[in-house]
């Protein structure tokens, strides 16, 4: 079994899994993004890898010796942006898979970039100032952003007066 971010390059130290009746640890990828093991040609079994929280699964029937399950994780983007398109720079941006948990923060473009496995519905969140928005989607390979809009500062227009100012 091989698993691999966006680039090809591999996910080391990720436990794999497969189910047989119950779930079983399989062992985790070696720095090559590999674990080895044996199965029979004709076996049929669930695999699943968990990386950062995220899980995907897949059912493979093994067919020859040098058979091999791939997984391969997708570059996806959250962007925060003001309601008129300005970048929000260094806000902390989460996704829940079971609990929150943080993806990193935006850059000077409003945006964090971290590996996920695609098709996977999640919600995503942001707090700037102290209004949090959320939302949810199903990150996909040919759809693999989401925005979170928020209105920018309301500023006075002018400095309060003193009592007495004229």
């Amino acid at each position: 079994m091989v698993v691999l971010d966006s680039n090809g390059k591999p996910h080391a130290e990720v436990p794999v899994q497969q189910k047989a009746g119950r779930w079983t640890t399989l062992g985790s990828t070696d720095d090559a993004g590999e674990v080895t093991f044996e199965v029979f040609p004709g076996t049929k079994r669930t695999y699943r890898v968990t990386i950062g929280g995220t899980t995907a699964a897949r059912s493979h029937k093994f067919t020859a010796d040098k058979d091999n399950v791939t997984f391969q994780t997708m570059l996806a983007t959250i962007r925060v942006l003001t309601t008129d398109g300005t970048p929000v720079v260094d806000v902390p941006v989460e996704q829940k898979t079971k609990v929150w948990a943080p993806i990193g923060s935006t850059n000077e473009a409003g945006e964090v970039g971290f590996e996920d496995f695609a098709g996977k519905g999640r919600r995503y969140r942001a707090e700037v100032g102290e209004v949090v928005k959320e939302k949810g989607k199903k990150l996909t390979e040919s759809n693999p952003s989401l925005q979170l809009r928020f209105r920018p500062p309301v500023e006075d227009a002018e400095e309060p007066r003193e009592e007495g100012d004229a």
